[in-house]
């Protein structure tokens, strides 16, 4: 994980509980986001040397990534922060930061945390901003995979 990511998830996060009147969502983005404010604050000499061993990569990733974000907030096309977001996360990975920062979870839970969020992709599928779920469980899934 690099700063710029976590950067872009938390203002997601934000939005999401912004725009959710769903107290379920809400209380779920809420926690989310407190789980993601944690990680940025506990590990973040760890982000900042990776960000700054690759810093090239990470900008432009970073720049790709708030623009897709943006697509998606303003212009209603999900896609492309969906295939930016899992994309970029299996290149931050392969620039070995997650195996430099341990994982805090057993790797069942990545596994067990996908299924949980297509299921409730599922059960709010009339969800404005439901593919947020399907992004995440698909990216869970990689980090299961080991990808």
């Amino acid at each position: 994980m690099d700063i710029g990511r976590e950067l872009i998830i938390i203002y997601l996060l934000f939005f999401l509980i912004r725009e959710t009147n769903i107290v379920f969502l809400e209380t779920m983005f809420s926690f989310i986001l407190f789980i993601h404010l944690y990680k940025l604050i506990y590990n973040y000499r760890e982000y900042y040397q990776i960000t700054q061993q690759y810093i090239g990569i990470y900008l432009s990733l970073f720049i790709l990534l708030l623009y897709s974000l943006y697509l998606y907030i303003h212009r209603g096309k999900p896609y492309y922060f969906i295939v930016f977001f899992i994309g970029f996360r299996i290149i931050s990975s392969q620039l070995n930061n997650y195996h430099e920062i341990e994982p805090k979870t057993d790797n069942i839970n990545n596994l067990l945390l996908s299924v949980v969020l297509m299921v409730i992709s599922k059960i709010y599928s009339k969800y404005k901003y439901r593919e947020v779920f399907i992004m995440d469980s698909i990216n869970h899934f990689l980090l299961f995979i080991g990808l």
